[in-house]
């Protein structure tokens, strides 16, 4: 499922390559799955038709659209396969993985979905592509498609999406409204028992996070996916919410899409299709749970689950990594995430008591 990163990637390329521009025509599909309340084809496409996009604004996964008239929104939810495509550019497709996790999908695999219409060097043969929704084109001759593959995004058309409920009910954006340190705490602890990785899930308590990125967050902040809210200190939450500022930070800065170029450290690399034999670069063992429905990728060695309350003394910098620890160096992002790669603790390494 396109996660914060791809959304926010989806937004860049729509302020890019269309906004400010005329639309000059419009064509949609007949799907009522996916176009919800927007009444017929004909009057999303005159909706568009004659009008300009003049802003484009992410909260969590969705996107709203805001035209020119003042009066009218178009809201995206991406379901598991939506994107958007602008012809000539290079994108990156999602393929559900055939035998691997449950219902999600590889940020990193392409061409399948778009059948005949693959990807060669980045660049689509042919337009539209396949499973367009919804296709515009601008008076310069820019053409941008909106393609869903499984059917599972929703389009919708509003006049104040701050009064209705898919948005209103979204909690902060984890890229652009995490709260602070002291907030943040105090909105994990209210959660009583709920495990970690659910809440982190929950786009009422913080939007735009999803599967893998939850992992990853957990994963660099070495927090075992089941662990209890309650039993999280201080020194935990701000581990938290630390690696949710770094692993956003570092999946937007890839302009491209390209998620082979994510830092080799990360679970990312480990987590798809659930492999038996899974192992990070120093040998340890990536495992997998189910928590809250939801397939989840963690390592024992580093992610230990407590069964009562106290904080595990994990270093926020990389200075006390054994040599095959440490990263390797890849420019900007590599060093800023070497902040959130706390040294692991031993096997035997029991936790602390003192919580906060």
């Amino acid at each position: 499922m396109p996660e914060l990163p791809e959304v926010e990637r989806a937004g860049k390329l729509l302020r890019q390559h269309l906004v400010g521009k005329r639309v000059c025509h419009v064509s949609a599909e007949d799907d009522n799955l996916i176009f919800v309340g927007t009444g017929t084809k004909e009057a999303f496409c005159s909706l568009l038709r004659e009008h300009s996009v003049v802003s484009v604004v992410r909260k969590g996964k969705h996107l709203a659209l805001e035209l020119e008239n003042g009066s009218d929104q178009i809201c995206l939810h991406f379901g598991m396969t939506g994107a958007f495509r602008v012809r000539g550019i290079p994108a990156i497709c999602y393929q559900t993985m055939r035998s691997g996790t449950k219902g999600e999908t590889d940020p990193s695999s392409v061409e399948s979905d778009l059948g005949e219409h693959s990807i060669e060097n980045g660049k689509s043969q042919s337009w539209p592509p396949r499973f367009t929704k919804f296709e515009i084109t601008a008076e310069d001759g820019t053409q941008v498609a909106f393609i869903d593959p499984r059917r599972l995004a929703r389009v919708r058309v509003v006049q104040d999406r701050e009064n209705e409920p898919f948005w209103n009910q979204l909690g902060p954006d984890a890229m652009n409204e995490l709260p602070d340190e002291h907030s943040f705490h105090s909105l994990l602890s209210a959660k009583g028992s709920t495990p970690i990785k659910s809440l982190l899930l929950d786009q009422s308590c913080l939007s735009g996070i999803g599967n893998w990125m939850a992992d990853e967050i957990l994963f660099h902040s070495r927090i075992h996916p089941e662990q209890r809210t309650n039993l999280l200190s201080y020194d935990d939450t701000k581990r938290i919410r630390h690696s949710i500022e770094t692993i956003i930070t570092g999946a937007v800065s890839i302009d491209s899409g390209d998620v082979d170029s994510y830092p080799e450290e990360w679970l990312f690399h480990h987590r798809w299709g659930r492999k038996s034999n899974a192992k990070l670069a120093d040998g340890s063992a990536v495992k997998f749970v189910t928590v809250g429905s939801r397939t989840s990728a963690y390592v024992p060695r580093y992610q230990k689950l407590r069964r009562v309350g106290g904080s595990v003394n994990v270093p926020l910098t990389s200075e006390k990594m054994s040599p095959h620890q440490k990263p390797k160096q890849r420019g900007n992002l590599r060093r800023s995430i070497e902040s959130s790669s706390p040294e692991p603790f031993d096997d035997d390494e029991t936790p602390g008591s003192q919580c906060r």
